[in-house]
């Protein structure tokens, strides 16, 4: 998805579905309007800016909060099965599923990365919870999570 995908539509919204068998993946190497994407995760709507602003919000402990729209390669990706983003393995996932999110360390090449910075560490970074509106999720067709795929870089 991009911004031409979304300015297409006029006035109207972009409207999604999460199913365990598909990964948007969003490109806003150009702004998109996140408001006028309504995603759909069992019975719950919520809108693609609200669900930014719920992962900016949630409690990353002493790590860095994950933030989709500053990511070094301008995409992420969001599907309501984590395994779908081929990155983590059965431990990680199992990991993902308790604590809510998971960063994983890769090197520069790995993260494709075009900066110049000084000491950068570069980590995916994997999300789930509930949809904005949800109080929970269980992972199942009825009440899935929302998980989002970004990568980060933390540069001195």
């Amino acid at each position: 998805m991009t911004a031409a995908d979304v300015e297409k539509l006029g006035g109207e919204s972009l409207k999604l579905a999460l199913r365990d068998d598909v990964v948007y993946y969003f490109d806003y190497r150009k702004p998109i309007d996140f408001a006028k994407i309504e995603m759909s995760a069992g019975s719950t709507t919520f809108t693609m800016e609200a669900h930014i602003q719920n992962l900016q919000q949630f409690d990353y402990e002493s790590n860095v909060p994950v933030d989709l729209t500053d990511s070094p390669d301008n995409q992420f990706r969001i599907s309501s099965d984590p395994a779908n983003f081929g990155v983590l393995n059965a431990e990680e996932l199992e990991v993902l599923k308790e604590t809510g999110y998971f960063y994983k360390e890769i090197s520069k090449n790995e993260a494709k990365a075009q900066t110049t910075g000084e000491n950068c560490i570069y980590a995916t970074c994997e999300h789930c919870g509930p949809p904005p509106g949800a109080t929970s999720c269980n992972w199942s067709p009825q009440s899935p999570c929302v998980c989002t795929y970004e990568l980060h870089e933390w540069c001195d």
